[in-house]
């Protein structure tokens, strides 16, 4: 549903920042609400209206795209966990020197 300018409370870009919670100790760049607006999240875009030079979402739009996104993470099927590579163990100082001398000898042997 898009914006309804006469019912809805607008709010910048800046401002929506505000509306929603912080991560990491910090709000969100209103260069983040643009990039919902105009790319938008896995297939969902955020409501805007551009009124002259400004562009403007509400409080209403950021709800309906948050329960969109809520949707589309449902209805995504989870992929299956891929095994995790082997653990190589570290080798000790003793073992790093025995394979370095090991290699010098292959070397050379073979006249390098």
């Amino acid at each position: 549903m898009p914006i309804d300018i006469h019912a809805d409370k607008l709010c910048t870009l800046t401002g929506a920042t505000q509306l929603l919670p912080k991560v990491n100790g910090r709000h969100l760049h209103a260069s983040a609400i643009w990039r919902w607006c105009r790319k938008g999240v896995r297939g969902v875009h955020l409501d805007h209206v551009r009124i002259g030079g400004r562009i403007f979402t509400s409080a209403e739009a950021l709800n309906r795209f948050a329960n969109a996104l809520a949707e589309v993470d449902l209805a995504t099927p989870t992929a299956p966990l891929a095994p995790l590579p082997p653990v190589h163990k570290s080798r000790t100082a003793a073992e790093a020197a025995a394979a370095h001398r090991a290699a010098e000898q292959e070397l050379d042997r073979l006249g390098l």
